[in-house]
């Protein structure tokens, strides 16, 4: 083996290495994984809140609700108590989940 820059020694290559090889998993784990990719979903759930969003307008006779993804992709819903129960129920029935963290 020869010296790393012609400064260390072969033990003192050898150890450098073994502490390179022994962190890299550290290394690898301490990366944020991925966001995961709902691309194909969010169609189907865009077309579930809007029908939502209509029929809880309809039902309270006013066009102030609303639901939304905000720009960090987290779901939020505008409106009274009331609309925003009748909201997540009609969610529910279509097979979505309605938290909004």
């Amino acid at each position: 083996m020869t010296p790393i820059a012609g400064t260390l020694s072969k033990s003192s290559a050898w150890s450098a290495f073994v502490v390179l090889v022994s962190c890299g998993p550290i290394l690898a784990q301490a990366q944020p994984a991925p966001p995961p990719d709902d691309s194909s979903k969010k169609p189907v759930i865009i077309a579930a809140m809007q029908a939502c969003t209509r029929e809880v307008r309809s039902a309270s006779g006013t066009s102030n609700f609303d639901a939304y993804f905000n720009t960090r992709g987290q779901f939020r819903l505008y409106g009274s108590e009331q609309e925003t129960l009748l909201f997540k129920e009609c969610m529910r029935q279509k097979g979505h989940s309605t938290d909004t963290r």
